[in-house]
């Protein structure tokens, strides 16, 4: 039988924590991949189609520098009731539309929040939601089988 050390097993039990992390962000990974889907999946079945007018205009940097941007939209809801949202969007959007411009928009009545373009309203657009749950689905399950494969007993094959 082998022997093992004190620090082999501290290395053991920092590597087991650490595949815990890899295995949880990939369950976040998938699960906004599957809530990204299904947001579109409700525009999809009950998105109704308005014209808007973009009110304002920002973007920030993430803390990975990545640039984000926004457009504020107004328009009115079947009722009449007049709603205001901030979208994310693409930088081509951003930079091609100027406060004031009209937008097509395609949002959910019963979450006015849950809105897009009409043009980038497509199930090929869809797709990028599917990816991202592959995606988290096997980080996760990477993490949990060398999680069990280090769970083994030191010492023992």
């Amino acid at each position: 039988m082998a022997m093992v050390d004190n620090d082999e097993i501290r290395n053991i039990k920092v590597l087991k924590v650490f595949m815990i992390a890899i295995t949880l962000f990939g369950v976040v990974f998938a699960y906004s991949g599957v809530k990204g889907y299904q947001d579109k999946e409700m525009l999809f079945k009950r998105g109704i189609t308005a014209g808007s007018v973009v009110t304002d205009k920002d973007s920030h940097r993430g803390r990975k520098g990545r640039r984000s941007y926004y457009l504020t939209v107004e328009f009115r809801g079947v009722q009449n009731e007049l709603y205001k949202q901030r979208m994310k969007c693409s930088s081509k959007l951003y930079y091609n539309t100027d406060t004031g411009s009209p937008l097509e928009i395609v949002y959910d009545p019963e979450n006015t929040a849950n809105l897009c373009t009409a043009n980038s309203l497509t199930r090929q657009n869809q797709s990028q939601y599917i990816v991202l749950t592959i995606i988290g689905i096997v980080i996760s399950a990477a993490g949990l089988i060398v999680f069990f494969i280090i769970g083994k007993k030191p010492g023992k094959s």
